[in-house]
């Protein structure tokens, strides 16, 4: 549009008068071109939004320098707002104002946000910390709850500043190990203790993942750290627990269980009754175990079992009676009364003295704490379980919303090179198609890793599976393909093995698929084969195509491990680690045997 002022000299205009207007404009404002020449730009533009044309327009006129803005426009129709760029310029008397429409751009951006703040607000409200790496293992980004804990911002944790959170005491160890991981490119996992904002120390399980780009290099890094110190200070207890345990019962069994022994192990009571009378002779240590006073010598054994919790009474007394009768030993748990009321946990042992029936001696142990920590492991158990949930929960939404911005991108370059096609030259276009392609490589990469990962956790039963009708079910999924190279797919007369028979599909599939993929210009020929062996079967999937170089056998089953050019061979390199993944669930190994240009054979065993 082009507008001249309503005065024909340097001051503010009290408005401007439209002197050309092209058909787009014309459609923006809702009016006819030839109809509106020669009007106020006020009559034609109404201010939108507090935004005020008119007073950029002047500010432009006045001092001579260009402006642009963005702007909504037809906010207060019934119809749905739009956005446009907006640049006005000056030359000699007259101002051009240029509108671009920019509602598409402004959605996408809108959606996209929404998407980030999506993510954002999951991984800050996961009960783990989060955090992301460069290929250097420099910190990236670092959820809320790293902060929380650390009570450092992201610039304290710049550089070495992470070491500062770290025990001086294992630093070095798990330093060594990241960088180590870093350098070969292998996941990460250790435990070690990180230091809190209050200075306290507290244990946490850590892993890091690579994340590669569609060449194979590394982009970036993703971990978790995962709090432990409640598993971890349980695990030491126990330890310590089993510890006097194994010592009361070896120092038991060298002096043929002798009770005067047993006292001298903490926490660890003795006693020796004469089965005939009931007396029991009871050592310090198990008085004050029961709670009574160190100088009663000794109780009968009907005293003793007035101690015994009411709901484990008759199994007690039921235990003692026919171990005495039968001549056989006691290895029994159940719960005290304290004679102040405390209820705890004991584990007796007992027996009797070679030669001398009617004496049986014993020891009782507290283990009131170990009975704790097992309900304290217990809960951390199912918290883990939570986390693991929760975690499943993130890998989903965080897929998922990946996979939005992708879509937009896609679809967004579709309809710029359909609406602009006649306006593009050959490199604009070859553009789109990279943008089109790199955007649909990276949608079938989450979705292959999606499946990677779910293979685990979103697994069916085993059942009865006829692999007969597994196979004839997969070549009719790849009946194009197969037509289309005109490959001969063959098998012998397979069994039927217990398996997750979705599983067993994607493994032939995936290993048929590549036999007729990895050709060069021969007729596919696929011989599928069985062969009962120890405790299972093994199978083999035989191909003419083009071979594997053996140094390669290994790293062909790890993630995002390709041999060949994406131009030759589609793929995004994960199809064997999955194949891996399914045949390790069910107890099994995959392998080849190859040579570069003479085809390739693979292995697997399947476990009854």
């Amino acid at each position: 549009m082009l507008f001249s002022p309503e005065c024909n000299h340097k001051e503010a205009p009290e408005d401007f008068v439209l002197l050309f207007m092209n058909q787009a404009a014309g459609k923006m404002v809702r009016e006819n071109p030839g109809a509106v020449i020669g009007r106020r730009m006020s009559e034609i533009l109404p201010e939108q939004k507090g935004t005020c044309l008119s007073d950029a327009c002047s500010e432009v006129y006045l001092t001579g320098k260009a402006c642009e803005f963005e702007t909504p426009y037809g906010a207060d129709t019934d119809e749905e707002e739009k956005w446009f760029s907006v640049s006005i310029t000056t030359a000699e008397d007259y101002l051009a104002v240029h509108a671009q429409d920019i509602t598409e751009r402004k959605k996408a951006e809108a959606e996209l946000k929404q998407s980030e703040e999506r993510f954002r607000t999951l991984a800050d409200n996961i009960s783990q910390f989060a955090w992301m790496a460069d290929e250097n293992g420099r910190g990236l980004w670092y959820n809320k709850r790293m902060y929380e804990y650390t009570g450092q911002t992201f610039e304290e944790l710049q550089g070495e500043g992470w070491k500062n959170l770290h025990h001086p005491d294992y630093l070095e160890r798990s330093s060594k190990m990241f960088f180590d991981a870093l350098k070969k490119g292998e996941a990460w996992e250790d435990t070690f203790p990180l230091r809190s904002k209050d200075g306290h120390y507290r244990w946490f399980l850590s892993r890091a993942l690579p994340i590669k780009d569609a060449s194979g290099k590394i982009a970036l890094w993703f971990g978790t750290n995962t709090d432990i110190t409640e598993h971890k200070e349980y695990e030491e207890r126990l330890q310590k627990s089993e510890e006097s345990y194994r010592r009361l019962t070896e120092e038991l069994k060298r002096n043929q269980m002798k009770y005067e022994k047993a006292e001298a192990l903490a926490h660890v009571g003795g006693w020796v009754t004469d089965v005939k009378t009931g007396v029991m002779d009871i050592s310090d240590e198990l008085k004050k175990i029961i709670g009574i006073d160190l100088s009663v010598k000794n109780i009968t054994f009907k005293e003793y079992l007035k101690f015994v919790h009411p709901d484990d009474f008759n199994r007690v007394e039921r235990t003692a009676y026919e171990s005495h009768k039968a001549g056989l030993p006691v290895d029994i748990e159940y719960r005290i009364i304290r004679s102040d009321g405390e209820v705890r946990y004991i584990h007796g042992l007992s027996g009797a003295e070679p030669g001398l029936t009617r004496i049986r001696f014993g020891a009782a142990m507290d283990v009131t704490e170990s009975v704790k920590q097992q309900e304290i492991l217990k809960q951390t158990l199912n918290k883990l379980e939570q986390s693991n949930e929760e975690l499943k929960q993130f890998a989903y939404v965080a897929s998922h919303d990946l996979q939005e911005p992708l879509r937009m991108v896609s679809s967004y370059m579709g309809l710029l090179e359909k609406k602009y096609k006649d306006g593009l030259d050959e490199k604009a276009k070859m553009f789109i198609s990279y943008a089109v392609d790199g955007s649909n490589r990276m949608s079938n990469l989450i979705k292959d890793l999606l499946a990677y990962s779910r293979i685990n956790s979103q697994a069916n039963k085993f059942q009865e599976t006829d692999l007969n009708k597994v196979i004839a079910e997969v070549k009719g999924d790849l009946q194009v393909l197969i037509k289309e190279t005109n490959a001969n797919v063959t098998s012998v007369t397979l069994p039927s093995v217990s398996a997750d028979s979705t599983q067993m599909h994607q493994l032939f599939q995936n290993l048929i698929g590549n036999a007729i993929k990895f050709q060069n210009d021969s007729r596919p020929e696929v011989f599928i084969n069985a062969e009962r062996i120890d405790r299972g079967w093994l199978f083999s999937v035989n191909d003419n195509g083009i071979g594997i170089d053996p140094q390669y056998y290994k790293r062909i089953f790890a993630v995002f491990q390709r041999l060949h050019d994406r131009g030759k061979y589609e793929g995004t390199g994960i199809g064997l680690a999955v194949c891996k993944k399914i045949v390790e669930r069910h107890g099994g190994s995959i392998w080849v045997k190859s040579q570069e240009g003479k085809g390739s054979t693979f292995y697997f065993t399947i476990s009854e």
